[in-house]
């Protein structure tokens, strides 16, 4: 084969590479792009003014008052999970009826296979507080409803109106208020004995709502077509459980969910706070300070935790692809850094797989090395693209570093 056709055959086989290598390039940043926003929690004011905190911009986010009449789903915050997935947390305001959401539309536009959590007792009852217009909406059946202890959780599948219309395909009965504990040696925990029992009751349903919600959420990994849950206070109507603890217990899951990349990422994209349009005035201003407070606090733990995803381990590699597409492209059209003439002149003149996979490993193991020193200076959402950085330079310092060294190894021979 002829120089010319040699050359010619080189710089073919040098563009094709970059091409591919280029391709790599791309994902690899959208990736990065994915997994390293700038903010992993976005709460949404709605044109407000920003506050100083998560939980003062929730607050602003969430109606000072209730309409009468319900309103569509209005969303609070989204956190960013680690595989780079959204999760938003929603306020859904919604009356349930056994046929409806008053005050909601035909949530099938929407396009969210639901889940919906449901209060009930040792039987999964369905004739009071919401489990009546949950287990009606639903069809409900008894003969499928075994009896639960204490912190129990049971799914079924939604085959009324509530499926219809709504798209709730589950419930999750939880059994916090039980008047009876039948496999159990806990009491039941109307039946305190002693003194103070009003605090030892509240104590009582508190420990139980922590368990029925901490069972669900482990419970959830098993709910792989699920991608929203309805969120209702559970065990703040009967059971008498301040707001503010259910919604502390309830985030503190979310926040163990998220900090968990194998139990995030399954997990369904929104969560919908089912509120009472109602509840009076007063029962709003609780709730609506409990949802500001324990989701801005997991709001601002997120936003400021060390985050940590397997896209850092590659980004250097990223780097180095989209280095080599640009110096491959390059040395293809017949333009090069004149510090890399005598690599160019190889890939052109008498290319060689082997020579670009050794050129490709050096600048890795350089890329590698320069990781050390960037993980050094920034912690930040910043450090995967200096990694990329890193990588794509040291692509054009890897030959011109290996021919120094060489030379310096024949020279120190040639002198013994």
């Amino acid at each position: 084969m002829s120089a010319p056709v040699r050359r010619q055959h080189g710089r073919v086989t040098s563009i094709v590479c970059a091409v591919i290598l280029f391709i790599a390039f791309a994902i690899g940043v959208k990736e990065i792009s994915a997994r390293s926003p700038t903010e992993w929690v976005q709460i949404h004011l709605y044109g407000k003014p920003k506050g100083a905190t998560p939980k003062i911009n929730i607050m602003k986010s969430l109606p000072q008052t209730l309409p009468a009449d319900g309103m569509p789903p209005q969303a609070l915050a989204t956190f960013v999970k680690q595989n780079g997935q959204p999760l938003t947390v929603q306020l859904l305001t919604a009356r349930l009826t056994d046929k409806s959401f008053d005050g909601q539309p035909d949530w099938k536009s929407v396009g969210d296979r639901l889940l919906i959590l449901n209060s009930v007792d040792e039987a999964q009852s369905i004739d009071g507080g919401i489990s009546g217009p949950i287990g009606t909406g639903c069809r409900l059946d008894k003969a499928d409803r075994p009896t639960l202890n204490r912190g129990d959780v049971d799914f079924h599948e939604c085959q009324g109106v509530y499926h219809d219309k709504f798209g709730v395909d589950t419930v999750a009965n939880v059994a916090i208020v039980v008047w009876a504990n039948p496999d159990s040696q806990k009491r039941p925990c109307w039946n305190a004995e002693g003194s103070d029992i009003e605090s030892k009751y509240q104590a009582c349903v508190k420990e139980d709502t922590s368990n029925a919600i901490v069972s669900f959420m482990d419970q959830m990994r098993n709910q792989k077509d699920v991608n929203g849950i309805i969120v209702p206070a559970v065990g703040t109507g009967t059971g008498r459980l301040a707001k503010e603890d259910f919604y502390f217990l309830f985030f503190a899951q979310i926040s163990l969910i998220l900090n968990d990349a194998e139990a995030s990422k399954d997990f369904p994209r929104n969560v919908y706070l089912l509120v009472d349009p109602s509840d009076t005035a007063v029962a709003w201003g609780q709730t609506r300070n409990a949802i500001a407070t324990s989701l801005g606090r997991i709001a601002s733990n997120w936003q400021n935790a060390e985050h940590k995803s397997s896209i850092g381990e590659w980004a250097p590699l990223v780097g180095v692809a989209g280095g080599a597409a640009c110096f491959l492209l390059l040395s293809g059209i017949g333009w090069f850094p004149p510090w890399m003439h005598n690599d160019a002149v190889v890939l052109q003149d008498n290319f060689s797989i082997s020579f670009l996979l050794a050129w490709l490993a050096s600048a890795i193991g350089l890329a590698t090395a320069a990781k050390t020193f960037v993980v050094m200076f920034s912690t930040d959402y910043r450090t995967p693209w200096l990694e990329v950085a890193a990588g794509f330079v040291v692509v054009f310092l890897a030959g011109p570093l290996l021919r120094a060294a060489d030379a310096v190894r024949k020279s120190t021979e040639h002198s013994s």
